[in-house]
């Protein structure tokens, strides 16, 4: 038999902090439903991210999906993009929806969400749930790894006056009669005189391969690049890469910048995870979760990856990355 002040002791010491928490956390439960009832957007995005993922409170999708609703349509942008994703997705068991998550995922987008456009852009790039369109994938694509956001409608009218390609600076007439005065003024020698071109110039003006294969952080076969300021800014096509957890599909997005001098250069670059392993089941809601599970996860890697690179002859280029061993990328 246990003796009553026994059983008091345990009363007080085990089961009432117990007691006092769960009261604790109902309060806050309750004012935070009391503030999303009024409106209030970021308690309603809460509320949804509970019933999500059933903490707190027993996972209801249906609740998920209506408080995620409230506060997307009240303009929180990352309530739009999870309720975007839940669409897309089908996370969860949800119904997969590709209009609606075009929809929130396009608003979230227009917002500068960073993540929803870079899965907008891959909605116009595969036609889920608005028409194919190559343009606007690569335009969203600039978005997101760019800190400044240009209003879509402002976008399409400069296409509509300046026609759907951007001339390629290395065919400007202006750089190849810069070009050209460069080469009459060199010196002249028996030897072979090497005239390294004018920043950017010397990178856009050629093809170029490394071991052999179209090179996905200069202009080749396989990379597109436009000059932006005194940038360049480099989108290769899709690629194939294996993971410990399967194949995905990615594109590289590089930034070119001048170093000390025009021999030298700079190439900032960043993978984005267009599918990743398992994607179809499931997916991950979470960026935390990928990495706790050691998983990838659509959208832009977590941080760039910088190349110092000089150019050695007016064709080949030197390029290495910290800590590793220098590879050459050359001309055609």
């Amino acid at each position: 038999m246990i003796k009553t002040k026994e059983l008091m002791r345990f009363v007080c010491i085990c089961v009432l902090p117990f007691l006092l928490i769960s009261n604790a956390s109902a309060q806050i439960a309750a004012d935070l439903l009391k503030a999303a009832e009024k409106g209030d957007a970021n308690a309603q995005y809460s509320i949804a991210r509970s019933y999500q993922l059933g903490k707190r409170v027993k996972s209801n999708k249906k609740k998920a999906i209506e408080w995620y609703t409230k506060a997307a349509d009240q303009g929180h942008l990352e309530a739009g993009y999870r309720l975007g994703l839940i669409y897309y997705k089908g996370i969860g068991g949800y119904k997969i929806d590709l209009k609606k998550a075009y929809k929130y995922i396009s608003i979230a987008a227009n917002g500068n969400h960073k993540r929803s456009q870079t899965h907008l852009a891959k909605m116009y790039e595969r036609g889920h749930g608005v028409a194919k369109n190559e343009m606007l994938s690569d335009y969203w694509i600039d978005q997101a790894f760019s800190t400044d956001i240009e209003p879509l409608d402002s976008y399409l009218a400069d296409r509509e006056d300046e026609g759907e390609a951007s001339p390629d600076i290395a065919n400007d007439p202006v750089v190849k009669k810069t070009i050209l005065k460069q080469k009459e003024a060199a010196p002249v020698s028996k030897k072979k005189v090497v005239v390294f071109e004018k920043f950017p110039a010397s990178v856009l003006a050629k093809s170029w391969k490394e071991n052999n294969k179209p090179s996905v952080y200069l202009k080749s076969s396989q990379t597109k690049c436009k000059k932006k300021g005194d940038k360049i800014f480099c989108t290769s096509s899709k690629g194939k890469g294996r993971h410990q957890t399967g194949i995905y599909t990615y594109k590289v997005r590089s930034i070119i910048t001048e170093g000390a001098s025009y021999k030298d250069f700079e190439i900032e670059y960043r993978k984005l995870y267009l599918s990743v392993p398992e994607e179809s089941v499931g997916g991950y809601d979470d960026e935390e979760e990928a990495v706790s599970t050691n998983r990838l996860v659509t959208g832009w890697e977590k941080s760039s990856h910088k190349l110092k690179c000089k150019f050695e002859s007016s064709t080949s280029v030197l390029c290495r990355a910290v800590g590793e061993d220098a590879f050459y990328i050359k001309a055609r």
